[in-house]
């Protein structure tokens, strides 16, 4: 019997941002961007960049977030770590 839909979704989202750490810091040195202008543009501390490039509470939108300031969509962003 298929999952349903939502449930084989969240599989599939889970998967694909299991590397997102890797891909914040991709696309950091890719673009050249600094730590502190991510978080100044996030509005949020250090720590919690750190935080989340372990995918501790990482969230959907935060992803979407990342994506944006590097200028990206979303598939972009999160696919970079299979060019490395």
């Amino acid at each position: 019997m298929p999952s349903p839909p939502n449930i084989a979704m969240e599989k599939i989202v889970s998967t694909k941002l299991s590397n997102v750490g890797k891909c914040i810091r991709i696309a950091q040195e890719a673009k050249e961007v600094k730590t502190r202008d991510i978080c100044a543009e996030l509005g949020i501390c250090r720590q919690q960049l750190q935080r989340w490039r372990r995918q501790e509470n990482l969230k959907l939108h935060t992803v979407q977030q990342f994506a944006g300031i590097f200028g990206m969509t979303v598939d972009e962003f999160i696919s970079l770590d299979q060019w490395v």
